[in-house]
């Protein structure tokens, strides 16, 4: 099984969470990492590309969630990018449409 990959790119006030691989509980440490420091750090708003997503479970709905939840504390955004296949039916399906802006 391949391996989560996390990538963050800086462009202004926006940080990019680059997801590459599986999105399971196995990527959950590396991901509340990245997370947390991109949320307290002084981007304005986030996005999480998910362009190479092969497929993500629930662990990673919940690390999705708590993440949404810390940069709505300190008034920061967090938008999905580039949804496609299974990972966007998923969160389709589970309702996250309401919670984040896809584009």
């Amino acid at each position: 099984m391949k391996t989560m990959f996390i990538a963050t790119v800086v462009s202004g006030n926006v940080v990019t969470i680059k997801l590459d691989g599986r999105f399971t509980f196995a990527a959950h440490a590396d991901f509340r990492k990245v997370s947390q420091e991109t949320i307290a750090g002084s981007c304005k708003a986030i996005e999480i590309d998910f362009a190479k997503v092969e497929s993500l479970d629930s662990a990673a709905q919940g690390m999705l969630l708590l993440a949404r939840e810390g940069a709505t504390r300190v008034e920061k955004t967090i938008s999905f990018v580039n949804c496609k296949g299974e990972a966007k039916q998923i969160l389709e399906m589970s309702g996250f449409k309401r919670l984040f802006s896809f584009r």
